[in-house]
């Protein structure tokens, strides 16, 4: 199983629109070919005060699959927010697609 790549540094792109990450990435994946989004969050801890939820990206294109993982959070969606993040820093660093040819108006 391949490790998740993690986010080295926040992500500040100008071209990205005030969008929350899961919703761009929902958008992205409409636009690339025959990409596959599937996220997996899972509870880091059954103790209901010390929740916390940590969530992972896999994006497959052909037979490419990659892993993102996110920061832990204490908020399930925003577990997911975090992870989405990872996966579009990767995306938009041209390792997928030259994000530039895509129309995301």
């Amino acid at each position: 199983r391949p490790q998740p790549v993690k986010p080295s540094r926040p992500m500040m792109q100008a071209w990205l629109p005030n969008k929350d990450p899961k919703s761009l990435l929902n958008e992205l994946q409409h636009k690339i070919p025959n990409l596959i989004v599937a996220y997996d969050t899972v509870r880091l801890s059954e103790r209901p005060r010390l929740a916390s939820y940590q969530a992972t990206v896999y994006m497959q294109r052909d037979d490419r699959v990659l892993t993102f993982q996110g920061e832990p959070c204490s908020v399930k969606k925003n577990a997911e927010k975090s992870a989405a993040l990872a996966a579009l820093q990767y995306i938009t660093n041209g390792g997928l697609v030259e994000i530039e040819s895509l129309d995301l108006s």
